[in-house]
C-alpha cells in the first residue's frame, strides 16, 4: 500500500512483537522410549511410535506415508509427500522445503517390523483407519494423546518424538550433518547449529544405531 501511494506511511513501523515463547520440548530417555514402545506393543499406536522415535517423521508425513514409499529390499523409506490441514481439508502437497524430500536408510530391525505390518495391511497406506483410509493428522494427535493418558504416561507431543529422535542420534554418536540429512532439515542451524560433512555409509551407521536403541 506505501508502494502504491494508498497511504502515507507504514502503520507496522514502530510496533513492537510480544516474546515468542516456543513450548519446551520433551528429552525422554533410551529408557523411556522403551517403555512407551512397550506400552503401545500390539495396538494400532506401535507404528506411530516407530516412525516418529525411528525415522523422526513428522506427523504430516506419518499421515501420508505409503507402502509403495518403503524399499524393504534396499532398507529404504521415501518421503516425498505431507498430509496438511487446509482450509478445513485434509490435502496432501510435498514438503515446504526440498531437504523434506529425502530417503531414509532402515535398519534390519526397522525392516523387520515393517515387513510384518505390511503382511497385515489393509491399503496402500502405512497408518490407516479400518477401511483403509488414511488418518488425518489431527487424528494421530488425538489417538498419541490417548495412548499416553491410558498408561500414565509422561505427557509429550507427537512432534516431541522428532525432536527425541534427533537427542538419540546425536547421543548415538551420529554427527549432526547425517541426523539433518534423515530429518529433513533445509539448514543445520535447525538441527544443532553446526556443520559437518555425511556420507552413506554414516547414513547407514545411523539406522543401525537406531536399531540398537529400539
Amino acid at each position: 500500500a506505501v508502494t502504491l501511494r494508498m497511504i502515507r506511511y507504514n502503520p507496522c513501523e514502530g510496533v513492537h512483537l510480544p516474546r515468542l515463547i516456543k513450548p519446551k520440548e520433551a528429552v525422554l530417555s533410551p529408557e523411556m522410549v522403551q517403555k512407551l514402545l512397550g506400552a503401545a506393543y500390539g495396538t494400532d499406536v506401535y507404528l506411530i511410535l516407530i516412525l516418529g522415535f525411528a525415522l523422526g517423521l513428522r506427523r504430516g508425513e506419518m499421515a501420508a506415508l505409503r507402502w509403495p514409499d518403503i524399499d524393504l529390499d534396499k532398507g529404504i523409506v521415501h518421503i516425498h509427500l505431507n498430509r496438511v490441514n487446509a482450509g478445513g481439508k485434509v490435502i496432501e502437497r510435498s514438503p515446504k522445503t526440498s531437504a523434506g524430500v529425502r530417503d531414509i536408510d532402515l535398519g534390519d530391525r526397522l525392516v523387520q517390523i515393517l515387513a510384518a505390518y505390511r503382511e497385515k495391511a489393509n491399503g496402500p497406506c502405512v497408518l490407516s483407519r479400518a477401511d483403509g483410509q488414511p488418518y488425518s493428522p489431527d487424528t494421530l494427535t488425538r489417538k498419541f494423546k490417548r495412548f499416553l493418558e491410558r498408561n500414565g504416561l509422561p505427557d509429550i507431543r507427537l512432534h516431541d518424538m522428532r525432536h527425541i529422535n534427533a537427542t538419540l542420534l546425536c547421543e548415538a554418536g551420529v554427527d549432526p550433518k547425517t541426523a539433518q540429512v534423515r530429518l529433513g532439515h533445509a539448514s543445520i542451524t535447525t538441527t544443532l547449529g553446526i556443520y559437518v560433512h555425511t556420507t552413506d555409509g554414516l547414513c547407514r551407521q545411523a539406522a543401525d544405531k537406531i536399531d540398537k536403541i529400539l
